[in-house]
């Protein structure tokens, strides 16, 4: 059986609303069925978003469609919350933490934060090093 892996993201794009789906409800429920599509099929789906709720509703559709954690990842951004990370990997799930690189890192940054403005101050901390 193809085991091959597929990203499911959902986050921070800068997409023309002509091609795109601009209602965010909307958006979660074609999310939501995208997913269970690949829940459903023989793949490794990589689940990516930055909101809490379809983390949760992720791992309640995995349970649904039989699959143990490891058979699909969890994919979080960099900034999201450490905490969270620690208590998704304690429940025994497989997380990945996203981390921009490459030609077009700056705008996804600014999409991030943008978006996102409260996480402006843990980006620049993370930034200082550590004594």
């Amino acid at each position: 059986m193809l085991r091959s892996r597929v990203l499911l993201a959902k986050g921070a794009r800068d997409e023309p609303a002509d091609v795109a789906i601009t209602d965010p409800a909307e958006l979660d429920r074609a999310w939501v069925r995208c997913l269970k599509v690949l829940l459903d099929g023989g793949g490794h789906p990589v689940v990516a978003t930055h909101d809490p709720r379809l983390v949760e509703i992720a791992i309640a559709l995995a349970s649904r469609y039989g699959r143990a954690p490891g058979t699909y990842d969890l994919q979080l951004p960099y900034d999201a919350r450490p905490a969270e990370v620690r208590r998704l990997v304690a429940t025994g799930e497989r997380v990945r933490v996203h981390l921009p690189w490459g030609p077009q890192w700056y705008g996804h940054v600014a999409r991030r934060l943008a978006e996102h403005p409260r996480n402006l101050s843990p980006f620049l901390t993370s930034l200082v090093p550590k004594k």
